[in-house]
């Protein structure tokens, strides 16, 4: 069974063990093996054979870090890959997934934020969006020429479940991440009403609900930095 059957797990050894760099120990293997599942999962097939079956597999290397991810349901089914990817390094982050629902990957929180607002605006304030904050492992990697990264843990699995429950224009956010951004949300989002879950003292979890707004065209995104432009592919952002 090729790597496009429906059980993508098994993609990988239809067509032979994921060729791997020489001296690759053990627990390296395991974080290949995430790495294959999550492109067969999330990208086309031919990003797989880049990686593993290709010259890519040579340009694979594995960091820890902390990462916010954006999970955005509601997202106008017209929008491409390309324009996605677009989007993402406009604001300097990379696609985790294209979904729907949509999940960016962030390196610093406040373009997280900023991304998370703006999409929230533009739509006329009818989007389900998340954001989550958590320690993770990625993988950084050569794709069409352009270093791409993807995490490898569940964490944006959970941000986008999460968005797909969330009422029509509001933001999720996580209790990691809310000390992060409390300041600047509470002072960018005044027309917004914020309810906050606590446990212990501690703010476990906040939503954010926007008034009902005219319905902008976000598909276009004229002069918010969304406009999409040519010649970007549609592999994992940089």
């Amino acid at each position: 069974m090729p790597p496009e059957s429906q059980n993508p797990s098994r993609g990988p050894r239809a067509e032979g063990q994921p060729s791997l760099p020489r001296g690759v120990p053990v627990d390296a293997e395991v974080l290949y093996e995430l790495l294959s599942d999550r492109l067969l999962a999330d990208f086309p097939v031919d990003a797989w054979r880049e990686v593993f079956s290709g010259p890519g597999c040579e340009t694979v290397q594995f960091e820890s870090g902390v990462l916010t991810f954006l999970s955005v349901a509601g997202l106008s089914p017209e929008w491409t890959r390309a324009e996605l990817t677009i989007v993402a390094r406009k604001h300097r982050a990379h696609v985790e997934s294209f979904g729907p629902p949509s999940t960016f990957a962030f390196s610093e929180v406040r373009h997280a934020l900023d991304l998370a607002l703006l999409l929230q605006r533009e739509s006329g304030h009818l989007l389900r969006i998340v954001l989550l904050t958590a320690p993770c492992t990625m993988a950084s990697f050569e794709l069409g020429g352009v270093r791409s990264r993807l995490s490898l843990g569940a964490e944006a699995r959970v941000g986008a479940a999460k968005a797909a429950t969330m009422s029509e224009g509001s933001i999720y956010v996580w209790g990691e991440t809310w000390p992060l951004i409390a300041r600047a949300l509470e002072h960018r989002a005044s027309d917004a009403v914020i309810a906050k879950e606590f446990e212990g003292g501690v703010v476990a979890s906040a939503v954010v609900s926007f008034p009902p707004a005219r319905c902008a065209e976000l598909s276009t995104f004229t002069g918010s930095g969304l406009t999409p432009e040519a010649g970007t592919g549609s592999g994992p952002g940089s």
